[in-house]
């Protein structure tokens, strides 16, 4: 997927991205800050309009101006939501994800 850039384009993306996502569960397994910098790695969870789960382990970074976000990065592979949502059950390695305890 290509980089989005801007908050119309950004707000876009979103929209189409959860029209297709219900019961949103964000799981955040660990953190970290440096700088203006904060790194994240969690797992979406959900379920789509004709009812599959989809679990899709993340990596996400995002940067800050002051109270602001002014940059997002997110590390997805579009594969695995491709094969849950096309069927294909969950890998043991995202199954496992799924009890992984959340960070404080």
């Amino acid at each position: 997927m290509p980089p989005v850039r801007g908050k119309a384009a950004a707000a876009k993306l979103l929209s189409n991205f959860q029209k297709d996502m219900h019961g949103i569960q964000w799981r955040i397994f660990a953190h970290a800050e440096t700088g203006d910098r904060l790194f994240i790695e969690g797992v979406d969870d959900y379920t789509t309009a004709d009812g599959k789960r989809v679990a899709a382990p993340y990596a996400g970074v995002l940067d800050f101006k002051g109270d602001l976000i002014c940059g997002w990065r997110d590390y997805v592979d579009l594969g695995v939501i491709a094969q849950q949502k096309a069927g294909e059950p969950m890998s043991k390695q995202v199954e496992g994800l799924l009890d992984r305890p959340v960070a404080p």
